[in-house]
């Protein structure tokens, strides 16, 4: 989810102080999550990130100030003008790669709507949208496109990424599909921020799925070290 849901107007973003060895994006929905970066993976310049659902890789992004202090990522987004924007944004760092994929259950074609950074293929989620003040305005020019859509594993294994220190997964209502095509239990991410809304006041329409989501990555071995109404921060139980 890439929008803030309780303040109309937003504010013009101003720049974050920096806590630590990462600057992050001023409109990053995660509070303190230099703070988290810091402590959990490192003052580093050679880890490894992939952010599933990035638009244009600026906005709303937990990443950005990975890839600014040099790490390898890879960010994936489906819909053909924001991977452009976001290729744009990283034309210039040799270490970035941008993938124009979906990332799902199953590989294949799936259909997206396009709706600025609420661009979904799941119909729940859309249909709940279209109906929510803050949100439907993001669908009043929307139209329907089809895109190559691939399993999580798939996507690693193909380019041999095996340890990811951080994997960002923000489909808005596809998570649960995402961990579907994923072998958690192989992969083992240092660190995940998943986008949960099982505590969002207006978003009811994968409540069941994200709640039982967010159980299964603790069973597997995560603990929860950040939750907002829709964000969710895990780490691996040991640190």
């Amino acid at each position: 989810m890439k929008l803030f849901t309780r303040r109309q107007p937003t504010p013009r973003p101003r720049p974050r102080p920096r806590h630590g060895c990462y600057e992050i994006a001023p409109s990053c929905q995660v509070t303190n999550l230099d703070v988290l970066l810091d402590h959990f993976l490192g003052c580093r310049t050679d880890g490894r990130f992939l952010e599933i659902g990035a638009f244009d890789g600026s906005s709303w992004s937990n990443t950005s100030g990975l890839a600014a202090a040099g790490w390898h990522g890879w960010y994936v987004e489906p819909v053909p003008e924001y991977a452009a924007r976001c290729r744009e944004r990283y034309a210039a760092w040799p270490n970035i790669t941008v993938e124009e994929l979906a990332i799902g259950a199953a590989s294949g074609t799936v259909t997206m709507t396009v709706g600025k950074s609420l661009s979904t293929s799941n119909d729940a989620a859309l249909t709940e949208f279209q109906q929510i003040a803050w949100a439907k305005n993001s669908f009043a020019n929307s139209r329907r496109i089809d895109v190559k859509q691939i399993t999580l594993n798939d996507f690693l294994d193909v380019r041999g990424i095996d340890a990811l220190d951080l994997l960002v997964v923000d489909v808005e209502g596809n998570e649960p599909a995402v961990f579907a095509g994923f072998d958690l239990a192989h992969h083992r991410p240092t660190m995940m921020i998943v986008e949960l809304a099982d505590l969002h006041r207006d978003l009811v329409a994968n409540r069941v799925e994200h709640e039982r989501l967010g159980r299964e990555i603790v069973t597997a071995g995560y603990r929860v070290v950040y939750k907002d109404d829709t964000n969710t921060v895990f780490v691996q139980e040991h640190l």
